[in-house]
């Protein structure tokens, strides 16, 4: 039969590596563009979080200022923080009274078990008595 015309099976099999190729490239941008969104959204999300954290911070009193942890509640699921506070940089150079009530605070917040991480970190001055 010298008149029909067809595929050959090499062209099919080149046409289905090349198709292929194609459907795995594809496969790989939609991947990284979730993951690319995902760091997105907590990069948006992680400072406004953060700010909200230290302005308790802030407002709690000289005593009630403490180190630790939690999380922002349901409508943050997956959305922690943590808060370290210790002594200032330079401290040696400060005076006793000043020493006492200046304080280093490091805020990290952390998403998906900490696999994502934004920190934050402000200096507070509360001293334990307000002079008259």
């Amino acid at each position: 039969m010298a008149g029909q015309r067809g595929f050959t099976l090499l062209e099919v099999m080149v046409a289905v590596a090349i198709l292929a190729i194609g459907v795995t490239a594809i496969l790989r941008l939609q991947g990284q563009s979730a993951s690319m969104a995902a760091d997105s959204r907590f990069m948006t999300t992680a400072p406004l979080l953060a700010q909200k954290k230290m302005a308790e911070l802030f407002e709690a009193g000289p005593g009630e200022l403490f180190s630790g942890s939690g999380d922002f509640g349901p409508g943050y699921p997956g959305y922690t923080w943590s808060a370290e506070i210790s002594e200032p940089p330079y401290s040696e150079i400060l005076d006793e009274a000043t020493r006492a009530d200046l304080k280093q605070i490091l805020l990290t917040v952390s998403f998906d078990g900490g696999t994502l991480a934004f920190q934050l970190k402000s200096l507070r001055f509360a001293p334990e008595e307000v002079a008259p």
